[in-house]
């Protein structure tokens, strides 16, 4: 039977790698793209972004420059691969 600390610990630890993943996706679209994206508007599952109160231009932006973003976000860090972005 596990504690409650430990039950936080656990809940803790999945928040801080979604915290690092989105702010790492946040970077990639700002060197990429020269576009601020908040960490809070944006999810991600199963290896898909998907932006939230973004402008069509910047998400047009954002798409033509993709692969680039894709390479920086997917070469900074190791945890999740990201696929898509939407």
């Amino acid at each position: 039977m596990f504690g409650i600390g430990d039950f936080f610990k656990r809940i803790q630890g999945g928040f801080a790698k979604e915290l690092f993943l989105r702010k790492a996706i946040a970077d990639a679209v700002k060197k990429c793209a020269n576009i601020d994206v908040a960490v809070e508007d944006m999810s991600v599952k199963d290896g898909i972004v998907n932006l939230n109160k973004i402008s069509q231009a910047a998400r047009s932006v954002i798409f033509i420059k993709k692969q680039a973003i894709l390479a920086e976000i997917n070469g900074q860090q190791a945890g999740v691969l990201v696929k898509d972005i939407r």
